[in-house]
């Protein structure tokens, strides 16, 4: 266990053995690992720390919160959980993945490497960010938003800026209209705002830059004018955190997610994929149906294995 393969370190390196692998702490990874610790495995969540729902200021559709959840407590109760049954969290960066000579998976780390049967990618995606002043705070405080299907119902009748550069944000815009009658689309490149009259959705303008306001934000668009909002989406696209699914030939489907059958599985045998890396709804609730289903699963490949 634990032979060098091409790929990784010539340098030695420790390894540490499991069942399973998560790689990636969010909604996802974690409930995945309190399934498989209640499974009886062992499993080591390797967590670089950079899920979306650590900015979340409040979610309140994920099931049985009625008065909402912060994404970091939430994140914070499903990796208590997870360790009270005995499951491993390290909090490092999965740097490269490739099978082992037994027919596992060796994951090196930023200062370790692990070596599990099976293997969960709950890496998630990154949002594209629109050039506005301090991020994640604005995220926290709820002027910069990314996700109408999550909270769209908190901003009724506010003042909303969109700010896109396809035909999807076009789409956004007019969803958004469902809860407000005051909401502008803004292209975030000169491109972009050709891109969206094509769409059917003329923008109010090109944004130079944005600023973040107490009361709101405003967008200084590239003609010299300026726009007040009480709250913004950006609608720019997601970067897939696909690359080690790549270096183990899994097959992406669009915009670099993950393509999966319905128990999670992917077309490389013990490889499984859950949450947003997933091509499939964004959503915590759709995370943690994946959790279980591809849980369950790797459990059940696991004992094929045990015969």
């Amino acid at each position: 266990m634990g032979t060098r393969r091409p790929g990784l370190p010539s340098a030695p390196m420790s390894t540490i053995q499991a069942d399973a692998l998560i790689i990636g702490g969010g909604p996802a990874g974690l409930l995945a690992a309190v399934y498989l610790a209640r499974y009886r495995r062992r499993v080591i969540v390797l967590d670089s720390g950079k899920s979306r729902a650590a900015l979340i200021p409040r979610t309140r559709n994920a099931p049985g919160f009625p008065d909402g959840i912060e994404g970091p407590v939430l994140l914070e109760r499903l990796l208590r959980q997870a360790t009270e049954y005995g499951a491993e969290h390290v909090r490092t960066t999965a740097e490269r993945v490739c099978r082992s000579e037994e027919g596992g998976f060796l994951v090196e780390a930023t200062d370790a490497r692990f070596e599990a049967q099976s293997l969960l990618l709950a890496t998630g995606v990154a949002n594209v960010e629109p050039p506005i002043e301090d991020h994640d705070g604005a995220v926290r405080k709820g002027l910069l938003r990314y996700c109408p299907i999550c909270d769209a119902h908190e901003v009724i009748g506010k003042r909303i800026a969109v700010i896109g550069n396809s035909a999807r944000s076009a789409g956004e815009t007019r969803f958004l209209r469902t809860y407000s009658r005051d909401v502008s689309i803004v292209a975030a490149t000169e491109e972009a705002g050709g891109v969206l009259e094509t769409a059917g959705c003329a923008p109010a303008g090109v944004a130079k830059r944005i600023e973040t306001r107490t009361d709101g934000l405003s967008i200084v668009l590239t003609d010299g004018r300026t726009e007040r909002f009480d709250t913004m989406y950006a609608c720019l696209g997601v970067r897939p955190r696909s690359e080690l699914a790549e270096q183990l030939g899994v097959q992406l489907a669009q915009e670099k997610t993950i393509d999966t059958d319905k128990h999670q599985r992917t077309n490389v045998e013990g490889v499984f994929a859950a949450g947003d890396i997933v091509y499939a709804l964004d959503q915590i609730a759709v995370a943690f149906g994946h959790a279980a289903v591809a849980a369950t699963a790797m459990h059940n490949l696991l004992r094929t294995h045990e015969k």
